[in-house]
């Protein structure tokens, strides 16, 4: 897991999906289906090798994902319906 206190990880401003992997602890094709299911993230877009590149704001909204799936215990449609909620 990556230091998230190191100033290198500090400066960055986006993070591929392996990355956000690493922070929250989750596997990639899971960040992968989230990213694809909760058409609510707003990624950057696809880098000139092919790689999605997300924002700080959207490593957040995986963090609150995560914690809405995992911890809370609530199903897809409802952790959709908590974001858009969220979000007003």
């Amino acid at each position: 897991m990556p230091n998230i206190s190191s100033p290198n990880f500090i400066r960055k401003e986006h993070f591929t999906l392996h990355e956000i992997a690493d922070i929250i602890g989750e596997s990639v094709s899971c960040i992968n289906y989230w990213r694809k299911a909760f058409k609510i993230l707003s990624w950057r877009s696809k880098s000139f090798n092919g790689c999605w590149k997300f924002t700080r704001t959207s490593v957040a909204k995986f963090h609150l994902i995560k914690n809405l799936l995992r911890n809370e215990k609530y199903t897809i449609e409802e952790a959709k319906q908590k974001l858009l909620n969220h979000g007003k």
